[in-house]
């Protein structure tokens, strides 16, 4: 059974949206919405660690890149946010700069990033329209999309998998679970593979990257998402060990630098005769370093493939008059295997 992790709905009234939003924020439910009143729309994401993986990488280089920068810290707040409300929709990703000095300034909204995992292209890209039409402040957008070599679909009845895996009594645990994939080194290209089930793979990741032009105070036009120009755009992929990011890299640094100038233009507005030559030092420098990208994205795969196992596992019923043909991997010791020996033999009288 394929699963789904994202969910679009239609003709969505205000005053529904409104109370989802309440019980959502009431219940804790791990669920990101993103709504659009002009189009009475709405999107209901479930995010997971393959989701997250990339904008990490991305969120502590900003971290770094922003701490680095010698601007009065008493007086602006610089945030780089994962799933932080931004006017009706929740970024995976948001750069923020705001004058506490004053509590009449708001939140300037940066830089966005969004994944795309396991979801519809038409839908992220509408979802980035709306967002830098009603936030003209953003600077950079960040997107990274991950391709699945085949889109993941649950155990079939009847497979080994499900034969094997629902016949233990107990559920594995990550360790357990993910020691049966085997004792190569995990890595982008080797999907993981459990009791003969692809639980996560990974065909490619493709990165894209706008910035706004022209001057950063001015809030005057929006990025355009659908534009072509190789000054505002551009796009790259990558899956280990070979890669054609480069253009990619430069466009993002290229933003970074344009969230820097407006920075500077904050600090001087806050304190006209500060003295903003240290925050242009040409050594402090914007720098993504894929191999921290890779290597979250790696060990994303291996959360992903036992969140989903642990999903169905808690989901699926047990099999009944099915012969269990493995022992469970949680064990080896004897007492553990006469114990389900017992458990087994319960089920077939039954």
């Amino acid at each position: 059974m394929l699963t789904v992790t994202y969910q679009e709905f239609s003709a969505v009234e205000p005053g529904e949206y409104a109370k989802l939003e309440r019980f959502i924020e009431c219940s804790g439910v791990n669920i990101r919405l993103t709504y659009s009143e002009k189009d009475h729309l709405l999107v209901v994401e479930m995010p997971s660690a393959m989701h997250e993986a990339p904008m990490a990488a991305i969120q502590s280089t900003f971290i770094q890149f922003l701490c680095a920068l010698p601007f009065p810290k008493k007086a602006i707040n610089t945030n780089v946010l994962t799933n932080v409300k931004l006017k009706a929709s929740i970024p995976d990703l948001r750069i923020s700069l705001q004058n506490v000095a004053d509590c009449r300034f708001s939140v300037i909204a940066a830089g966005l990033g969004e994944t795309a995992f396991s979801q519809s292209l038409k839908s992220l890209y509408r979802k980035l329209r709306r967002a830098v039409e009603v936030n003209p402040s953003v600077l950079l957008v960040i997107v990274a999309v991950i391709d699945e070599t085949h889109r993941y679909h649950t155990p079939c009845a009847g497979s080994p998998a499900w034969k094997t895996l629902l016949c233990e009594p107990t559920m594995r645990s990550q360790e357990v679970f993910l020691a049966g994939a085997g004792t190569e080194p995990p890595a982008l290209n080797r999907p993981v593979v459990i009791e003969g089930h692809m639980w996560c793979s990974v065909k490619m990741v493709r990165f894209k990257a706008w910035v706004r032009l022209g001057d950063v105070q001015v809030d005057d036009y929006a990025i355009n998402i659908d534009t072509d120009d190789p000054n505002e755009v551009a796009e790259g992929k990558t899956f280990y060990p070979t890669n054609n990011m480069d253009a990619v890299l430069t466009m993002i640094e290229k933003g970074a630098n344009a969230i820097r100038e407006r920075l500077i233009v904050l600090c001087q507005e806050i304190q006209p005769q500060l003295d903003v030559r240290p925050l242009q030092d040409p050594t402090i420098t914007f720098h993504l370093d894929l191999d921290e990208v890779h290597t979250k994205l790696v060990g994303a795969m291996g959360e992903t493939a036992y969140n989903r196992y642990e999903e169905w596992y808690t989901k699926t019923p047990r099999p009944r008059g099915t012969k269990c043909n493995a022992e469970p991997a949680s064990s080896n010791t004897s007492s553990s295997r006469k114990k389900r020996s017992r458990i087994v033999g319960v089920a077939k009288r039954k």
